[in-house]
C-alpha cells in the first residue's frame, strides 16, 4: 500500500468528488466497491496454485518413498549374494 492509501496495483477506489448524500451515487459507489470480480480470478488462481504445489509435494514423497524402498531392496538383494558367497566359500 502506498502512502495515500490506494493499492500499487491501481487508483483504486476513493470517495473524493462523489455526493455521499445522493442515494444513487452512495448506492453505486457502494455496489462498486462489493464486486469481487477481478478477486475472484484472483483467487482461483492462488487456489490453483495451491493445488498444483500439494500435487508436487505429494509426488516428490511418493518418489522419495520409492527410492527409498529400491534402495533397501537392493542392499538386502546384495547383502543376501554376499552372505551366500560367503558360506560358499567355507
Amino acid at each position: 500500500m502506498d502512502m495515500d492509501n490506494s493499492m500499487s496495483g491501481g487508483p483504486g477506489l476513493t470517495t473524493a468528488g462523489l455526493d455521499m448524500s445522493n442515494y444513487t451515487v452512495a448506492s453505486d459507489f457502494l455496489a462498486a466497491l462489493l464486486d469481487d470480480t477481478v478477486l475472484q480470478q484472483t483467487d482461483y488462481a492462488i487456489a490453483r496454485a495451491f493445488w498444483y504445489g500439494i500435487v508436487i509435494v505429494i509426488v516428490l514423497a511418493g518418489m522419495v518413498n520409492w527410492g527409498q524402498w529400491g534402495l533397501l531392496k537392493l542392499r538386502s538383494v546384495t547383502g543376501n549374494i554376499a552372505s551366500m558367497m560367503y558360506t560358499a566359500d567355507s
